[in-house]
């Protein structure tokens, strides 16, 4: 768990968030932003984070699937409005 906010951005070379597998709770807002190589949302045991869609941002990561990281959100019950998705792969399917 993490109390506070928590962003990963401006990593070139990341690809994968799953060193994160075991993180479940986030106090205030998750930013995951400008990540080029970044190719999941590997947040699988996320349960919480902030206290409304305003606490998740997702943007500028173009190679990961912007489903992927819908699909944590809805999980997540956090709607509305909806999360600050921009600049991910919205081409991408999700199992």
């Amino acid at each position: 768990s993490i109390g506070g906010d928590f962003f990963v951005s401006d990593n070139p070379a990341l690809t994968s968030l799953s060193s994160l597998d075991a993180l479940t709770s986030i106090g205030y807002q998750l930013g995951i932003r400008s990540n080029e190589a970044l190719t999941d949302f590997a947040l699988d045991a996320l349960q919480s984070v902030g206290d409304g869609s305003d606490a998740f941002l997702v943007r500028d990561n173009p190679m990961m699937p912007q489903c992927e990281a819908q699909e944590v959100f809805d999980m997540l019950l956090m709607g509305p409005p909806s999360p600050d998705f921009f600049g991910n792969d919205t081409t991408a399917t999700c199992p």
